[in-house]
């Protein structure tokens, strides 16, 4: 299938806790998004889930999410047993499914990356048991899955908890960092400026000595001052107020240009 039409994130696993993180981050962000599910009821019903398409499948039949596979530009694979209620079929039901899933996967040339949850190597807090040693030994065998194949893959080590999560976080995908926000526009404002001073200068002072003559001149020059003007456009568009605070530090600094100046005359 070729990778145009491969736009959507398959999530297998999509019902756990962490599954349902996903979803709702992709779906704020505007993502095409695929659940994999064994049961549809436990994707939560939620308007901003409203859009994400739920698929019904069992890895203990991972042929039948070939069809998944075949229409996801990215596979974020969540499946398995948890932690503390490891049950002894587990490791046949997920490494197999895992090399099933990921077999088909490199048979439908998987466009782009194959994300999956791993153990991190912190000890747990709980008693090393059989089913905890049992449950690292599975994950271990899963990244030696990924490693044996030919897919793109990422694998997520979380790290060890130190306290307890009390509730389910919030899923913001907006822009946090409001330094590099302003930054933006002001930095692509002193190029668009640097354009049109070229232009300026030729234009002033044609005889002026100059050692560098930038080649195809005007075209390259009107390109470049075309491409820093949609740039600041879509600055100025997408990060809003706090792309005003870049352009009055440079409004800021253009005033005390002038006043320099005029100092000195």
């Amino acid at each position: 299938m070729s990778s145009a039409f491969r736009e959507s994130v398959l999530v297998i696993g999509a019902s756990g806790r962490t599954g349902r993180f996903v979803l709702r981050y992709l779906a704020s962000a505007a993502v095409p998004a695929i659940a994999c599910v064994r049961n549809a009821a436990r994707v939560p019903a939620e308007p901003l889930l409203a859009a994400t398409e739920i698929a019904v499948a069992d890895l203990t039949q991972p042929q039948r999410l070939a069809p998944l596979i075949e229409r996801a530009a990215h596979v974020i694979y969540l499946a398995g047993s948890e932690r503390k209620r490891l049950s002894a079929g587990a490791w046949q039901l997920e490494i197999d499914s895992l090399s099933a899933c990921v077999d088909l996967a490199q048979r439908s040339g998987l466009p782009g990356r194959w994300i999956q949850m791993g153990y991190s190597g912190h000890e747990s807090r709980l008693p090393a048991n059989w089913a905890e040693t049992r449950w690292r030994e599975m994950k271990l065998a899963a990244d030696e899955v990924l490693a044996a194949s030919t897919l793109n893959y990422f694998v997520l080590r979380t790290g060890l908890l130190t306290e307890p999560v009390g509730g389910e976080p919030r899923v913001l995908v907006s822009q946090q960092q409001d330094l590099p926000s302003a930054e933006l526009p002001h930095n692509v404002a002193a190029f668009l400026l640097t354009g049109v001073a070229l232009f300026l200068l030729r234009a002033k002072e044609p005889d002026a000595p100059r050692p560098f003559r930038v080649p195809l001149y005007p075209v390259l020059p009107a390109v470049f001052v075309l491409m820093c003007g949609y740039l600041l456009y879509s600055s100025l568009t997408y990060h809003r107020a706090h792309a005003l605070v870049g352009l009055a530090v440079l409004a800021v600094g253009g005033v005390i240009l002038l006043f320099v100046r005029a100092s000195k005359k």
